[in-house]
């Protein structure tokens, strides 16, 4: 485990003596709550950013035709390059059930600073609403 504190954990936990939040010293776990948090950000949510955010919950709503899925994929890749530019994007899959409303997410990406590959897999349904 490394001592190196990217930052605090979610929902907010109180730490060690009572001193402060518990923290995230994991690289990858960083990486997967920023790609959830840019995920399911809607665009203009945060007031000092309105292009932040891909509105996964928004897209949930419509038919899945080709078109959107691009418009989905592009929207990902562009969020992640301009937030997230410490990793690199390999690939991006997503797959829409247009029967069970459901939405499911394979992001393959490399962080910056190492050529470890992971995958990022999200999904999210009309149930987590």
């Amino acid at each position: 485990m490394s001592n190196k504190i990217y930052t605090v954990k979610f929902p907010l936990e109180i730490g060690v003596n009572d001193v402060g939040f518990n923290s995230v010293t994991d690289l990858k776990e960083t990486v997967e709550y920023n790609l959830k948090s840019t995920l399911l950000t809607n665009p203009g949510e945060i007031v000092s950013d309105p292009n932040f955010g891909v509105g996964l919950m928004r897209v949930i709503f419509e038919m899945p035709t080709g078109d959107l899925i691009s418009t989905l994929r592009s929207r990902i890749n562009f969020q992640i390059k301009t937030y997230i530019p410490y990793i690199q994007v390999l690939q991006t899959k997503i797959n829409a059930s247009p029967d069970s409303k459901e939405l499911n997410i394979a992001i393959n990406y490399r962080i910056s600073t190492s050529q470890t590959r992971e995958t990022f897999n999200f999904s999210v349904s009309l149930t987590d609403i």
